[in-house]
């Protein structure tokens, strides 16, 4: 990614959190139990640590390659009724994020923002007037039901469970199934697929 993708805001959030840090490895552990704790109290606890998980990567990508000397490193999470976004701002603008192939095993930086596209619905990156913001993004199912999307799949790793949204009635989704991993899920139409849960076991932290 060479270009910023600045995405319109929505709506006004319902929370928002900003903190800045100093440019050390110990403010990495601090931001990502911070996001974890706020996202699961903000209603959002199936995105808790995936949140938090992304801001660790943001994090110390920031530090690896975004920090100054006396210079702070920002940390903002908001959700709003559509969307969480956890934005992570360095100084150094020159030092833009470009994900690297998954054979190049030392590129930690690449690495990281890969881990990140997995988890999150899109990610980007911003100028500042000094510096830069890398953000993530993931769509709430309020969302997706307000858009008609007929089916929300919501992979949780901290309970180990898979959530399927369906009947979308324009507001919400009128049916929510959750499912243990290892289970078979069943997608309904117009999906109509079955997957196999048993793999995700092997995410689980």
């Amino acid at each position: 990614m060479t270009e910023p993708a600045p995405l319109p805001r929505s709506a006004p959030p319902l929370h928002e959190d900003l903190l800045d840090y100093t440019p050390t490895q110990r403010s990495v552990p601090l931001a990502r139990r911070r996001a974890a704790r706020l996202v699961a109290e903000w209603g959002q606890p199936g995105l808790a640590g995936d949140a938090a998980l992304v801001v660790s990567e943001l994090m110390t990508n920031a530090l690896l390659h975004g920090s100054l000397r006396g210079r702070l490193i920002r940390v903002h999470i908001t959700v709003d009724p559509r969307t969480l976004r956890v934005e992570v701002s360095d100084p150094r603008g020159e030092r833009l994020p470009r994900p690297r192939p998954v054979g190049e095993v030392d590129e930690q930086f690449g690495r990281g923002l890969l881990l990140v596209g997995a988890l999150a619905t899109r990610w980007g990156w911003e100028p500042r007037s000094v510096g830069k913001t890398v953000y993530a993004e993931w769509d709430l199912p309020t969302a997706a039901a307000e858009t008609g999307i007929p089916v929300h799949l919501l992979i949780d790793r901290d309970t180990c469970e898979v959530k399927v949204h369906s009947r979308p009635d324009g507001r919400r989704y009128e049916t929510v199934q959750t499912l243990p991993f290892g289970k078979e899920v069943a997608l309904p139409e117009p999906v109509g697929i079955a997957l196999d849960t048993e793999p995700l076991k092997n995410w689980v932290r």
